[in-house]
């Protein structure tokens, strides 16, 4: 008996794999849909969404705006609220908050108390934690002060707030039949880095990873109080200020031996003492940017050089469109059946899921070597 050739056998066993993991998909795509749960569809009511200055968030508050909610706009400085009213948006109250600082979170939780008693605004429905900041160093050369700060931001300042608005949100116990200021929607903006640690942004990643396992905690805790928690996972988009700030600043900020140390929610730190002792200066353009210590180039030059530079930008310079996560955020709040986690969005043209599948079917090494590291 004549064996069939090699390549034969090779599609058998590849078409069977793909029909396995299809089968696969499709089953847990049935638990998925049997697991749903329904809450009360909202179509208005008030949204505090933090970090609406820029990027995301400002596209965010537009977005919802034009789509009958009240956004209370969360930003840093009169400035940026200013720039708000400035659009013309019917809708959005902009409104003072720095996620980083307990006093900041408490003077806005009361504003907020203030408008809703005075029923200046509708009464509150959600909440969207989207405030955050990036900063790009390896593990070992990142400044503790600069890496505790992003935490702040990124993983207390969600807790902060979430704690401070839980209470208008939670349905009251006893209650069968939601308040309509009691169909409490929680969502909170995670990254691809949740789930994928890329190099020279580690602790980034760790900020989300914290955010992932906070918000499944949060959603366990809330499920019998009415609260609906959904996490957004985005891979990158393609704002306006993220093309020409942040792509502009690190082909600058490359061929002038420098990194970007933070963006997003962060202030400017100047004076700071590197690991090496000594002042170093910094300078701000929308960005933070900071010399590469030497040392960090030389323990890591395979992390520093043009092509793993150009490997980095490409994926940003690629990203998606900004509304495919307004449109998450959207449905979050406003779905009967919202969904638990909603990974948007691509990395090099590959859908977020699609990675998140990579990720966890390949071997670590292999993963690394192939994605992560291959430059």
């Amino acid at each position: 008996m004549e064996l069939p050739p090699l390549e034969v056998v090779i599609k058998l066993i590849l078409l069977q794999l793909g029909g396995t993991l299809l089968l696969f998909l499709l089953i847990r795509q049935c638990f998925v849909w049997k697991g749903r749960k329904y809450f009360p569809p909202l179509t208005s009511g008030s949204v505090l969404l933090t970090g609406t200055s820029s990027g995301i968030g400002r596209t965010a508050a537009v977005y919802l705006a034009q789509r009958g909610f009240t956004v209370l706009a969360g930003v840093r400085k009169e400035s940026d609220a200013q720039a708000l009213r400035d659009l013309g948006v019917s809708g959005i109250h902009p409104v003072i908050i720095d996620v980083a600082k307990a006093s900041s979170v408490e003077a806005c939780r009361q504003h907020v108390l203030s408008l809703l008693d005075a029923k200046t605004v509708p009464p509150l429905v959600g909440v969207v934690n989207n405030a955050g900041l990036l900063q790009d160093a390896t593990v070992e050369f990142h400044d503790m002060a600069q890496m505790r700060h992003m935490f702040e931001v990124n993983y207390f300042g969600l807790i902060s707030v979430s704690s401070a608005f839980l209470p208008l949100l939670r349905r009251p116990p006893g209650s069968s039949s939601p308040h309509p200021n009691h169909q409490g929607r929680l969502i909170n903006i995670g990254s691809v880095s949740g789930k994928v640690s890329f190099p020279r942004y580690g602790a980034y990643a760790a900020s989300k990873h914290a955010v992932e396992a906070v918000t499944d905690s949060l959603r366990a805790e809330l499920d019998p109080a009415g609260v609906s928690v959904s996490l957004v996972q985005p891979g990158f988009c393609r704002t306006e200020l993220f093309i020409r700030g942040v792509v502009r600043e690190k082909k600058e900020a490359h061929a002038a031996g420098h990194q970007i140390v933070s963006r997003g929610g962060g202030g400017a730190w100047k004076g700071e003492r590197g690991r090496e002792g000594g002042t170093v200066e910094r300078r701000w353009c929308g960005g933070m940017l900071e010399p590469v210590p030497p040392a960090a180039k030389e323990a890591y030059p395979y992390l520093y050089t043009p092509k793993f530079e150009e490997k980095n930008r490409r994926p940003m310079e690629n990203g998606s469109d900004p509304l495919v996560v307004c449109e998450a955020i959207h449905h979050a709040l406003s779905s009967p059946y919202p969904r638990t986690r909603y990974p948007v969005a691509k990395i090099n043209r590959a859908d977020v899921g699609v990675v998140f599948l990579v990720r966890m079917l390949l071997p670590d090494r292999m993963f690394d070597h192939k994605f992560l590291l291959n430059c």
